[in-house]
């Protein structure tokens, strides 16, 4: 069995971008999607004020 020693060189770089791609992409759905979080949590708490913990 042989390994390919050019294609793992470049594998490490494209996972890399890829991760850091993902994590930003997440980060930023979260904080464009915050406002709708806090507005869903308000309404539910308005709706019942009964402490559920």
């Amino acid at each position: 069995m042989t390994i390919d020693t050019d294609r793992v060189r470049g594998k490490w770089i494209y996972h890399s971008c890829k991760r850091a791609f993902d994590f930003c992409v997440s980060a930023l759905a979260l904080i464009i999607l915050s406002p709708l979080f806090l507005i869903i949590a308000v309404a539910i708490k308005l709706d019942d004020p009964e402490r559920r913990f």
